[in-house]
This record gives C-alpha cells, sequence and structure tokens, in this order.
C-alpha cells in the first residue's frame, strides 16, 4: 500500500515539474489544432 502511495507522490510530483514548461503548451496546442484538422478532413 505505501508502495502505491509513494509511486503516485513521485508521479504526481513529476507532473508538476512537466506541466509549467512551454515547450510542452505548444505541442498541446499542435496536437489539438491538428486533431481539429483532421476532423474537419475525414468528413470529406
Amino acid at each position: 500500500m505505501l508502495d502505491k502511495l509513494d509511486a503516485i507522490k513521485a508521479r504526481f510530483d513529476e507532473l508538476g515539474v512537466a506541466l509549467p514548461i512551454p515547450k510542452l503548451l505548444v505541442i498541446t496546442k499542435k496536437f489539438g489544432a491538428l486533431s481539429k484538422e483532421y476532423r474537419s478532413v475525414e468528413k470529406w
């Protein structure tokens, strides 16, 4: 049980470090734009 909590805490800490990275935000925006374009093209 404590191992699982330690793993969750470690992952939480990793995410806390990764989320503020501007490059991650750019990748997310790019992915969103590409997904939107894909859906619009897929209709044809």
